[in-house]
């Protein structure tokens, strides 16, 4: 999905040139200035608005999560995707090769209002742009709703305050009078709930298009010389999730937001629907996620390296001829990733600074007029190859860049490779799986490593709600509190299944909680108002989504006070 929009350089540029030919007119009755140097301050100042402008482009883009592991810049790749990248991409025909059919194309399952430059809402239809340091320079347009996926940086499929540019982003109308007016989005709207610009149905429009390719070669007649120079293209051998997601908006969002746990009773069915005679399950080969089947991908709970547990979604299996080399160590494998990863980004900061430090040097030195707005905003910068770093590192562990927990890493790769190896995002594809008698399941990965697991977790194919208000989430944070922190936190917010077989969940604040206790069984116990104790096992995020982002609350200036389209004044 392409999520960035242009910089509008325009303004600074012309800002740059006026700054210049007042500095000439000034000097024509005083003493005259060197056209060298005027020439200098003005190839210092542009060079300074092209480090702010890549900064605030890479910053804009924001991050996607993984959903294929086959991505050419991308240090966590798939063990597979090089030798899968490397086969031969020769095809005839409009569909061109394997690595079309895992190419991004997200964009196609957004609805009309999500493609469209402007912002329908309830003040008129406006334009949106990022206005990074709030002073007019520097914006960048983004281009329709679809650039605010790569705004939402906690990944839970709104954008609101909860996100680090939420701030940043304003909107830009006319009054009925035709002139323009801005405003700050915040000042507007409490948020966007950003699922509402994907359409209903889900396409798999690798699958679709090469469908719609193969039959207008089935089309010809016999006769047809043409039938016989093209070759139908047949991707059904790739894993169907690869194709599925890349064209699915909702994978833009957390797992969590996405996921439920199966029950035990969907989990022992599961397995006696598909497990072989030895007990295990082969999800090779689209024998169980494929264009038919209800089910989408399964996901398992794992520890990060910041202790907090997050759900690792199955990564597809991508499939080569030549298979891993016999002396192939996924902990060894992760490792490396690491390190290049570490040493690209010390050497991007190392080189970016020291071009930063020379122009705010040379600037100073220069005289420039706004020398001093200039290097202030430098100051901020990071180059677009730091930020893509900084943004998989985050994919990658789970946790925000920062020095601290870069070296955080590092640490654990010299204390403990294995673990930290395994807590890192996953780059390998679960291959088989096994319920176990002891009721854990044991799964495959085909880089040859194994673990166990006590619980799976299901796709749902959208985002998980409990009405059209409220949405869900596992809370997973819980394992790890106190329970002072766990009786500190807002009870209104969250939620346990109530009622197991009608699959109903209420707040804590619905049922009347007053205390959490947490039990010895990984189970906690909640004492309710009228003297019940109701015992559960998991814990849930409830956000307010159509409350406060789409409802009359969301809208907290006056709706009089409205966007109109352009008007032509001399008509």
């Amino acid at each position: 999905m392409n999520i960035v929009g242009t910089l509008n350089l325009a303004r600074d540029t012309y800002a740059i040139d006026t700054d210049i030919k007042n500095l000439q007119l000034n000097a024509s009755g005083a003493q005259k200035i060197d056209p060298i140097l005027l020439n200098q301050r003005e190839s210092l100042q542009k060079e300074a608005q092209r480090l702010i402008s890549e900064y605030i482009s890479a910053e804009a883009a924001g991050y996607k999560l993984g959903t294929n592991g086959i991505n050419e810049n991308l240090y966590f790749n798939s063990i597979n995707a090089q030798a899968f990248m490397d086969k031969d991409k020769s095809f005839s025909g409009d569909v061109k090769s394997d690595l079309w059919a895992v190419s991004d194309k997200k964009y196609k399952n957004l609805n009309d209002d999500g493609v469209l430059k402007a912002l329908k809402n309830a003040y008129g239809d406006v334009k949106l742009f990022l206005d990074f340091y709030d002073d007019g320079t520097n914006t960048l347009e983004l281009n329709g709703a679809s650039a605010l996926f790569g705004l939402d940086s906690n990944k839970d499929g709104t954008l609101s305050s909860e996100d680090e540019l939420f701030y940043k982003i304003k909107i830009k109308g006319y009054d009925k009078d035709g002139n323009e007016k801005i405003s700050r989005l915040s000042d507007l709207l409490n948020g966007i709930d950003l699922t509402k610009f994907i359409k209903d149905e889900i396409i798999n429009y690798a699958q679709k298009e090469t469908d719609e390719y193969n039959a207008k070669i089935d089309a010809l007649p016999k006769n047809n010389a043409k039938k016989y120079l093209l070759e139908k293209k047949n991707i059904d051998y790739l894993d169907y999730r690869q194709t599925r997601n890349a064209s699915n908006p909702y994978t833009l969002v957390k797992a969590e937001y996405r996921y439920e746990r199966l029950q035990n009773d969907e989990v022992q069915n599961f397995f006696q629907k598909y497990a072989g005679a030895d007990g295990w399950v082969d999800l090779r080969d689209n024998k169980v996620f494929n264009k038919t089947s209800k089910l989408i991908n399964f996901a398992y709970l794992k520890k990060s390296l910041d202790g907090n547990a997050r759900l690792a979604e199955f990564n597809p299996i991508v499939k080569t001829h030549e298979g891993l080399s016999e002396d192939f160590s996924y902990t060894k494998y992760q490792k490396q990733n690491f390190k290049k990863l570490y040493e690209d980004y010390m050497a991007a900061s190392s080189e970016h600074y020291e071009r930063v430090d020379e122009l705010i040097k040379n600037l100073k030195d220069s005289g420039a007029p706004d020398a001093d707005v200039l290097i202030a905003k430098l100051r901020t910068t990071k180059s677009s190859r730091m930020v893509s770093i900084e943004n998989e590192f985050k994919a990658a562990t789970g946790m925000s860049f920062s020095q601290k927990n870069l070296q955080r890493v590092k640490f654990g790769f010299e204390n403990d490779e294995k673990a930290t190896a395994y807590a890192l995002k996953d780059t390998d594809a679960v291959v088989a799986m096994k319920l176990n008698k002891s009721g854990f399941i044991t799964l495959r990965f085909d880089s040859g490593r194994e673990i166990v697991v006590n619980e799976l977790y299901s796709d749902t194919g959208s985002l998980n709600s409990l009405s059209k208000d409220k949405r869900i989430s596992p809370n997973q944070e819980i394992q790890t509190m106190s329970e002072e922190q766990i009786n500190s936190l807002d009870f209104d917010k969250i939620a346990v299944k109530a009622d197991e077989a009608k699959n109903e969940f209420k707040s804590l604040k619905e049922l009347g909680a007053k205390l959490v206790s947490r039990l010895t069984d990984n189970k906690y116990a909640i004492y309710l108002s009228n003297g019940n104790i109701m015992v559960a096992k998991e814990f849930y995020n409830i956000t307010y989504i159509d409350k406060f982002l789409n409802g009359d609350e969301n809208f907290k200036a006056d709706r009089k006070d409205r966007f109109y389209p352009k008007v032509d004044k001399l008509a």
